[in-house]
């Protein structure tokens, strides 16, 4: 009886006394996005920069032929 009573009251939106209230969304504008899209770029070429560093780089260091180094 209880959990019919409950669920009756969740279909009718009154939950703890109060009506319950779809959580509001964010509104998006298009500077928000085009903050976002900046920010995605400099870390996407942060990253491609370092992943190029790190590809041409030789693991045991670099020795050259004379012996110095």
């Amino acid at each position: 009886e209880q959990i019919v009573k409950l669920l009756k009251e969740i279909v009718n939106e009154e939950v703890a006394e109060k009506s319950v209230r779809p959580i509001g969304l964010t509104t998006i504008t298009a500077e928000s996005l085009e903050k976002t899209r900046d920010t995605d770029l400099v870390v996407a070429a942060f990253i491609a920069s370092v992943t190029f560093a790190v590809a041409i780089t030789v693991p045991s260091g670099f020795k050259s032929e004379n012996g110095s180094g």
